[in-house]
């Protein structure tokens, strides 16, 4: 295994070492319509998604798996060429006008501080605003990216609808994980571990049992604690345990712990490894948010998924109209 004091830490030794291993890869990935989809593009992925402490497990990968990771890569970028293709045959084809009037609509809307930013890059940059605005416009990528957007909206977006019984359903099916905060309880205990002997274990029931009369006698539990302490920190917060809920502790345990009412002590409790009498000092029920908080959110994510499956039938519809190669 690699050194983790090893890994470069710098953009050109990640960069060289992305190089390096990728490149017994083809130069041309993909050819769609007669686009390069090339290896360059897997690399710019990797530069910006590998993080220095990650780089050490992409060297070390088998080329094998580099290719694997190559060709999901780029059939991903297939499909995205597929959805740009698409849209441009229904006539959104992309325009500098349209680039021109999302970049002005952005520029409008800096505050004073980012402008500032912006004119220093430009300084930087030794370029003026209209020709960097210029520049912008006759971007053909982002002429793409903006128009197939517009398609997604016009054309895919609005088509589509969530019901409220799909609402509603996936509320229910998610209520549990995402809705609800769950039972919680706050006790006092006081524990009676044994070494799992049988000496051991009828002397900690026996002080138990003294401990369960003395309580269902009228002492308080208070005064058993501080006769009874399993350790300076148990003595010093009295026994007390703050609110948990189910999976923290000892099944056992927790299983005596919830069926208590506030203020109920329990019977003798055997936990495995101890015996321990327990008091229940207050119970937070859990609490369910209501559907009226969340329903926007779940239609929104509904919607959300409901494109990205129409986007993928509609790429899959339109696939064979294009010509396409792959050379991994």
């Amino acid at each position: 295994m690699s050194d983790p004091n090893t890994h470069p830490n710098n953009l050109a030794e990640i960069q060289a070492s992305i190089v390096k291993k990728i490149a017994s890869l083809p130069q041309v990935l993909a050819v769609i319509e007669g686009r390069d989809l090339g290896v360059s593009l897997y690399a710019e992925m990797l530069m910006k998604s590998l993080k220095p402490e990650q780089l050490s497990s992409f060297v070390e990968a088998s080329d094998e798996d580099i290719k694997s990771h190559a060709k999901q890569f780029i059939e991903g970028e297939v499909n995205n060429v597929l959805v740009q293709l698409t849209a441009s045959k229904e006539g959104y084809g992309g325009s500098a006008e349209e680039v021109l009037a999302d970049f002005d609509l952005w520029h409008s809307s800096l505050s004073d501080e980012d402008r500032s930013k912006f004119e220093g890059f430009l300084e930087k940059q030794k370029i003026s605003y209209d020709d960097y605005r210029t520049k912008t416009g006759n971007d053909e990528a982002q002429q793409r990216r903006l128009s197939t957007d517009r398609w997604v909206r016009e054309k895919v977006v609005e088509g589509v609808e969530v019901t409220q019984e799909e609402v509603e359903a996936a509320y229910d099916q998610g209520k549990a994980q995402n809705c609800t905060s769950p039972d919680m309880v706050k006790v006092a205990h006081i524990p009676f571990r044994h070494d799992q002997s049988d000496e051991s274990r009828e002397e900690c029931r026996k002080k138990a049992e003294v401990v369960l009369e003395k309580l269902q006698g009228g002492a308080t539990f208070e005064d058993m604690v501080k006769e009874n302490p399993s350790s300076d920190g148990h003595l010093q917060r009295m026994g007390v345990l703050d609110f948990f809920a189910a999976g923290t502790y000892n099944q056992k345990f927790e299983e005596a712990a919830f069926s208590l009412a506030q203020d109920e002590i329990s019977e003798i409790v055997d936990t495995g490894d101890g015996y321990e009498v327990i008091k229940c000092l207050e119970v937070k029920k859990g609490e369910v948010t209501p559907l009226s908080d969340v329903e926007e959110e779940i239609r929104q994510g509904l919607k959300g998924q409901k494109v990205n499956l129409r986007i993928g039938e509609l790429v899959d519809e339109s696939r064979p109209q294009f010509d396409i190669t792959y050379h991994i």
